[in-house]
């Protein structure tokens, strides 16, 4: 999976940054066109809890300013992550297609996601030296840990959450609920 980090594709992923929202308005038609007459309820089931924790990770996240450890980060080394994968999962569930195309999201969010945090530990290691390396052997990197006697798991800063742009992501999530439930009660 390392190739996914290869330096040639840069260039692709600098491309992707810049037009994601093109790309998401111009993948919003389908999607509420694929998104009709597919109860709500196992969509939110993942939606909301996966947006929650973005959320509280994105309260107890300083980027490039130091170690996240409170709040999730006390319990699991990439909370954005795992948040992630349970909103695109509940997005997943909202298609008419769900069954074909959940397997397969769930592969290529995995290799993604892998490929991702292999090159950020990279960084973080570098960058933050030994206190970074203490927190890997403390901290699974995927699979949640009681966090140790002493952890601050219960924090939030709403300062982190829109330093972090957080608020337009569940702003954006929202919308999109909205819309599909007006498309669902147009039809």
């Amino acid at each position: 999976m390392q190739w996914l980090n290869d330096s040639r594709l840069r260039p692709l992923h600098v491309w992707f940054v810049r037009l994601r929202w093109v790309l998401v308005l111009v993948g919003l038609v389908p999607f509420l066109y694929l998104a009709e007459g597919v109860p709500l309820w196992p969509a939110l089931a993942f939606l909301v809890p996966g947006e929650l924790l973005q959320l509280w990770a994105a309260a107890n996240l300083n980027k490039n300013e130091n170690l996240a450890e409170s709040g999730p980060y006390a319990w699991i080394r990439n909370p954005m992550y795992g948040g992630r994968f349970l909103v695109g999962c509940g997005l997943v569930l909202l298609l008419n297609v769900r069954w074909f195309v959940l397997p397969l999201y769930v592969i290529v969010y995995c290799l993604y996601a892998h490929s991702r945090v292999l090159r950020e530990e990279d960084r973080l290691k570098v960058y933050l030296g030994d206190p970074y390396l203490d927190y890997c052997r403390r901290v699974n990197r995927w699979f949640p840990r009681w966090p140790r006697r002493g952890g601050r798991s219960l924090t939030w800063s709403w300062r982190s959450v829109l330093r972090n742009h957080q608020l337009r992501v569940t702003l954006a999530l929202l919308v999109l609920l909205a819309l599909t439930v007006a498309r669902r009660e147009l039809a």
